[in-house]
């Protein structure tokens, strides 16, 4: 499906579970998932779900990185949970964490949410790194749809006047949330074209 902002078809959906299944064979671990990412961002959770199952027939793992972080963190949680249970594999969820000033201490919640899981008897299981930031693709602060098909249709619609703008009120509604003004707590780490960005922050190159 590549980079497609679209639902699977049932054929192709058929052959992500053939996929899966040659791999659990070929000696995988189990099923890993970047719903932060695209094109993972786009896949729905029953798609998962069915391709989970695959994997729990080899007892396989289903690993995640969730789909938010930050203020829709407890849904994020809630679907790997649902995952885990409908597909009847255990669960476990990459770096958690909460992203955003406006969100911390909220791990009383979050935390609890994995605790109740395992005292209804599901596997689930947490990790975390131990790094005051994160580092990730700059692209994951453009909005979800811009990103969808290749890199000639992503600039194509930025050259678009009104989704520039809307791009750019999306962008700064992020910083508000976290209590930001400007993208300084953005550095780039490496820029192959212009090595020159690199150790800059997204305000100094701007």
């Amino acid at each position: 499906m590549g980079r497609a902002n679209r639902d699977a078809t049932a054929n192709e959906l058929a052959q992500m579970q053939t996929l899966v299944e040659k791999a659990m064979k070929d000696g995988a671990v189990g099923l890993s998932t970047g719903l932060i990412y695209i094109p993972g961002t786009y896949s729905k959770t029953p798609e998962i779900v069915e391709l989970a199952k695959i994997a729990s027939k080899y007892n396989g793992v289903y690993a995640s990185h969730m789909r938010d972080e930050g203020d829709k963190v407890t849904d994020a949680i809630h679907e790997a949970i649902t995952i885990g249970r409908e597909a009847n594999i255990p669960v476990e969820i990459s770096h958690f964490k909460l992203s955003g000033q406006q969100n911390w201490g909220r791990s009383k919640e979050t935390i609890a949410m994995v605790a109740n899981a395992r005292e209804q008897g599901l596997d689930v299981t947490i990790d975390q790194y131990p790094y005051t930031a994160s580092s990730t693709s700059i692209s994951t602060l453009l909005p979800d749809d811009i990103l969808a098909d290749g890199q000639d249709s992503i600039v194509a619609r930025l050259k678009n006047p009104a989704i520039k703008k809307s791009v750019i009120d999306k962008m700064l509604s992020r910083l508000k949330k976290r209590k930001l003004k400007h993208f300084s707590y953005a550095v780039v780490a490496s820029y192959r074209p212009d090595s020159s960005y690199n150790g800059k922050s997204i305000e100094e190159i701007n």
